[in-house]
């Protein structure tokens, strides 16, 4: 066994590749993790050799492991002969992952060679990576799936091109060196990537998505598949049947959810509680099974007997219990709902909570210690030790944060009285989720906050205490610390960025501090970084995107009939004033170029469709006053959502509209929000609905708002990203409306 613990780059693959054809098994040890955890892997399965960088390895001075730098491997040189390849079977031991233990002991995962060579040969099969292609990879070494992104590009002559999820955060930083064709990652990381700027240009080619590690959203899907021109898949496996077990491509938004797909020579069945098959429709247990089943756990026959069974189910061989909750539909495909233990998901990451309740009892300041998932957040509730001071909360979360991986240190730490328990004595986690859910958010991370100073750490702080969900920040502590990740992360860049402030992910998360990461940031200059004033003399012809000209080459009754529309309502009587509402209106859109677009139609309807940015807004405030007497209120104002729709215009103007809607007798008006969707996606809706309501508030006190600052505009991207492929898939053209739907002839 070599441990492997060497960073992330080239080194790192031909590391793995080398111990392979030594003929030995690799145990990956991310060099990110805690030196608490790292020390628990070797100790665990002990191996002969830990291999590393030079310098990164004094976290196992006086373990009496041996230790070898890639440096004196490369001194080493090879024999006459070109080396070492020893032959190996598909039941020998290829690598041990280490995954949460629900005892406080993460446990090992035997893998042997011929399971992770049919992962690679069936997603070839399934999916196909051909030479010329580039997965981007951007999963830590200590999760499974790494080792999909990594072994099967190589094994079919294709490129591997290695990242991390915080790379691409900043601003020129996406300029990658080859066109990304696949991409892996968890939903999550998904949801947050598709709101960057850079990253969308970073997978601006990708041709496919896997997403897998917890339930797929069927709204994210249709923001992919918006963002870019490609199939997304969703797969599932646990590590304990070696990366996926199945991969399916989404049809829609409607079955992104949907488990199915099994891979070549893989097994799944649903069980009742003593292994018996369950009908169609009848919640069970997801048993799997195959050539992509593992040996067992290191040194742990026990737990190997109890979660990998044989004999039990007719007509199949050795399967794992997932523990997974699924129930088996008539369409072949799988519905999850939840656990059947205290094994969850978050964030992507397998988290035990048995193993965050012995961390957080660890700390000698508490007394009782259990983990819940409140609304999709880890949190630790902890009962203080009497007469123990101030100070616990901040406490309890570097303490845990030293001693776990990050995906399961909880986001917030509680204090509680005491833990509710069971008929049975056990804490009863369902009551304390219900207990605390009221507080999480406002117990926070951290007592005592410092003034940095300055206004761009006032607006840091505002927009990290929403992305961390805590009401004060500890500014001596990391980002990571308030239970920020690599997904967070991205998202205050991103939301930092069209603030003006230049403060990358990666920046954030390496910084030891807040505080050090606002000065960082204060120190940057704008201009350096892509992000300038607001230049409302920018105007002239811009060549089309490759979105637009999907949508062009389409044929359509109306171009003008594909918007985005919202129909919203005030909490309480208000008069609306529609000069301020207009006001705000053209300063956002002012910020906005997609807002100043102007399309020209082909002359006799041949050749192409022509954009130019133009001096002005093309945006329109309207109001109207609507008489409901006997008729239907819902009636009425979806006729005239309707007709509000069909105003948009891209040749004339407008692309995007507010209409105040009066009904008469009505004391609360209704806003209908109109864009055309070649000016405004689903993640630029967000932002624009957003800073609208957010510069109309402003101009309620004073007649001038300072908003954000914008990014280069549409200059860049549309030049970087180049004419449109000649390979195109079609794809439904979008047109949403809450208030309304139809056509141009309803």
């Amino acid at each position: 066994m070599v441990g492997v613990a060497v960073g992330r780059g080239v080194d790192l693959v031909v590391a793995l590749l080398g111990v392979w054809r030594a003929g030995a098994a690799f145990v990956p040890l991310d060099v990110e993790y805690p030196v608490e955890r790292l020390r628990l892997m070797v100790g665990d399965c002990g191996p002969g050799v830990v291999l590393g960088d030079a310098g990164g390895l004094s976290w196992l001075e006086g373990s009496g492991v041996r230790v070898l730098s890639v440096g004196e491997v490369e001194g080493l040189g090879v024999a006459a002969g070109g080396g070492v390849c020893v032959e190996v079977g598909p039941e020998e031991l290829a690598y041990v992952m280490y995954t949460s233990g629900s005892t406080g002991r993460p446990k090992g995962v035997m893998v042997p060679h011929g399971a992770i060579s049919n992962v690679v040969q069936a997603f070839q099969e399934r999916i196909g990576c051909a030479p010329g292609d580039t997965l981007h990879a951007v999963t830590s070494i200590s999760f499974d799936i790494a080792l999909l992104e990594l072994f099967w590009p190589l094994a079919v002559g294709a490129r591997v091109q290695l990242g991390t999820p915080s790379e691409a955060g900043g601003p020129g930083s996406a300029a990658a060196p080859h066109r990304v064709t696949h991409f892996q990652c968890t939903p999550t990381l998904a949801a947050a990537i598709v709101e960057d700027p850079a990253w969308r240009l970073l997978l601006r080619g990708v041709k496919y998505v896997l997403l897998g590690g917890e339930p797929v959203p069927g709204h994210l899907v249709h923001t992919i598949q918006q963002a870019f021109d490609c199939e997304v898949f969703n797969v599932y496996g646990p590590t304990e049947a070696t990366v996926w077990c199945t991969a399916r491509r989404i049809t829609g938004p409607e079955d992104a959810g949907l488990v199915g797909g099994l891979l070549a020579n893989c097994q799944a069945f649903v069980v009742d509680g003593v292994g018996r098959l369950v009908p169609p429709g009848v919640r069970g247990e997801l048993w799997v099974g195959g050539a992509g089943l593992a040996l067992g756990y290191w040194g742990r026959p026990d737990l190997t007997a109890e979660r990998f069974v044989s004999g039990v189910v007719v007509g199949a061989g050795r399967l794992y219990r997932t523990g997974d909750v699924v129930s088996l539909g008539g369409d072949g495909l799988f519905r999850f709902h939840g656990r059947v233990d205290d094994q969850v998901k978050v964030r992507g990451h397998r988290v035990e909570l048995g193993e965050v309740d012995a961390a957080l009892v660890a700390h000698p300041g508490v007394r009782a210690g259990a983990a819940v998932v409140v609304g999709g957040r880890l949190v630790g509730c902890v009962v203080p030790v009497a007469g123990w001071g101030g100070g616990l909360v901040g406490g309890v979360r570097r303490f845990v944060a030293g001693v776990l991986p990050g995906g399961s240190v909880p986001g917030s730490v509680v204090v509680v009285e005491g833990l509710p328990v069971t008929v049975n004595g056990k804490t009863d986690r369902r009551a304390l989720a219900g207990l605390v859910a009221s507080v999480v958010g406002v117990e926070v991370v951290g007592e005592s906050s410092a003034v940095v100073g300055g206004s761009v750490v006032e607006v840091l702080a505002g927009l990290w205490r929403r992305v961390l969900g805590v009401a004060e920040l500890d500014w001596s502590v990391g980002f990571q610390q308030h239970g920020g990740d690599s997904l967070k992360a991205i998202q205050a860049a991103a939301q930092a960025r069209t603030r003006g402030i230049a403060l990358t992910a990666a920046t954030l998360l390496r910084a030891d501090s807040l505080a050090e990461a606002a000065r960082a940031a204060a120190a940057l200059d704008p201009a350096a970084t892509g992000l300038v004033r607001p230049d409302r003399t920018s105007s002239g012809p811009l060549p089309l995107l490759p979105m637009q000209h999907d949508f062009f080459a389409r044929p359509r009754p109306d171009h003008n009939w594909a918007n985005l529309a919202g129909l919203f309502r005030p909490d309480e009587a208000d008069p609306v004033d529609e000069h301020r509402l207009g006001a705000a209106l053209r300063l956002v859109a002012r910020r906005h170029e997609a807002l100043r677009l102007a399309f020209t139609a082909p002359s006799g309807g041949t050749g192409e469709w022509r954009q130019t940015l133009v001096p002005e807004p093309r945006v329109a405030v309207e109001s109207r006053e609507l008489d409901c007497a006997g008729a239907d209120v819902r009636t009425v104002i979806e006729a005239e959502a309707r007709s509000q729709q069909r105003t948009i215009d891209l040749v004339r103007g407008p692309v995007a509209k507010v209409v105040v809607l009066r009904v008469r007798g009505e004391a609360r008006p209704r806003i209908l929000v109109i864009a055309h969707h070649l000016v405004m996606d689903a993640w630029s809706w967000q932002a624009f609905l957003s800073e609208l309501a957010c510069t109309y508030a402003k101009l309620t006190s004073s007649p001038s708002v300072d908003g954000p600052l914008r990014t280069t505009g549409r200059r860049a991207p549309s030049s970087a990203t180049g004419p449109a492929p000649s390979r195109r898939r079609p794809r439904t053209p979008v047109s949403r409306t809450r208030c309304g739907t139809g056509n141009p002839s309803a």
